[in-house]
């Protein structure tokens, strides 16, 4: 699911307008962001963590020249699903219903 999919969804499973259901949704990421950057994370009871991590430096190669190079560390954002997400998708495997 994309993001106009989950506005388009929103918007029938709630009864109100697409414009509407696209506001929403793009405050509510709007939102998460802020709190990433303010706390560094968001937790949402039930469906899980979103959280600023730290990446490590590194060595990589230039794939054009095959050159050594360093990369930088830098911030990532992680997901961690709660108990009950984790578990009502247990045994799932990726593109079964």
């Amino acid at each position: 699911m994309n993001k106009y999919e989950l506005i388009r969804l929103l918007s029938s499973e709630t009864g109100v307008y697409v414009t509407e259901a696209e506001r929403t949704v793009s405050v509510l990421l709007d939102l998460i962001e802020r709190g990433l950057q303010e706390d560094g994370e968001v937790k949402l009871i039930n469906f899980g963590i979103f959280r600023l991590r730290q990446g490590s430096a590194r060595w990589g190669r230039n794939p054009q020249t095959g050159e050594r190079i360093r990369i930088l560390p830098r911030l990532r954002v992680s997901f961690l699903p709660s108990k009950r997400l984790r578990t009502k998708f247990s045994g799932l495997e990726k593109g079964n219903d």
